[in-house]
């Protein structure tokens, strides 16, 4: 899925089957977004189920023209179908490529 420019939105629906929200506090969840050509000068707003994602608490890896994201999104998601959004705000002048949505996954984790 590719944003070509400012204002362009990705809409993605994410089916999780775990009861997270009954699980509080012994499930760890974490959102991961692969991102081709997305660069620290870039501003993307991500939210899921309406809620902003905070870009402070999301570890981020580059990898060449790959970008990882991971949020912890143990307080967000829920059982059902989940809604991504993805909305380009700003684009680094020096890069003329699309940004692409290449992977998007959620890993979660139980813990006693």
């Amino acid at each position: 899925m590719e944003l070509a420019g400012h204002g362009e939105t990705a809409r993605i629906q994410i089916d999780i089957a775990d009861d997270l929200p009954s699980a509080q506090g012994r499930v760890e969840a974490v959102l991961r977004v692969m991102v081709e050509h997305l660069t620290s000068l870039d501003r993307v707003r991500f939210e899921l189920n309406g809620a902003r994602l905070d870009a402070a608490s999301a570890t981020v890896r580059y990898n060449y023209n790959d970008c990882w994201l991971d949020f912890p999104v143990a307080d967000v998601l829920k059982r059902g179908w989940n809604d991504l959004c993805l909305t380009v705000e700003s684009r680094n002048p020096h890069v003329e490529a699309s940004l692409a949505i290449r992977s998007v996954e959620v890993l979660t984790r139980f813990v006693s």
